[in-house]
């Protein structure tokens, strides 16, 4: 699914919404706007999954009047890159631990960023999606924060 988003963002994104016959001086090489638009699309999978665990916590801070309290160190533990085909393949294992399991998180299908998450007063909460998107070093983090308002509303964030 991932490599059709990169595909129709890349389409999308060459002709910039103008008239894509015409060069303009000012305009990136077609390649590096590709890669700019491939980075994009990739990213899409972590705000995903972020915007997934968010409103996951949120829906156990409505529940239980408070975030799940507990740290998941970046998951899968092994970094993506290392596989064969630079993904994480899916494993339920990996996210039968807590706080996975009272977030009920999971990811059934191919991934390229791994996750942590954190609360130590239920009252807030940061998760990371973290990806190589092209195994070269470049690191994309994206973080995901939640907080309870003075009436127990739970809210959250991502950049």
């Amino acid at each position: 699914m991932m490599k059709w988003i990169v595909l129709a963002l890349a389409l999308a994104g060459c002709g910039k919404g103008g008239d894509s016959t015409k060069a303009k001086s000012d305009d990136k090489p077609t390649v590096e706007a590709f890669e700019d638009y491939k980075h994009k699309a990739m990213a899409t999978e972590g705000k995903l999954e972020l915007n997934k665990l968010s409103k996951l916590a949120k829906t156990v801070a409505i529940e239980k009047s408070a975030y799940p309290i507990g740290k998941a160190a970046l998951t899968p533990a092994i970094e993506c890159c290392k596989s064969a085909d630079h993904e994480c393949a899916p494993d339920a294992k990996t996210w039968a631990v807590e706080p996975w399991t009272t977030l009920e998180f999971t990811i059934d299908e191919p991934h390229r960023f791994r996750y942590s998450y954190e609360s130590t007063d239920g009252k807030s909460f940061t998760a990371t999606a973290v990806a190589d998107l092209d195994c070269n070093g470049t690191v994309t983090t994206l973080t995901a924060t939640g907080t309870l308002d003075a009436s127990g509303s739970p809210h959250s964030e991502i950049k």
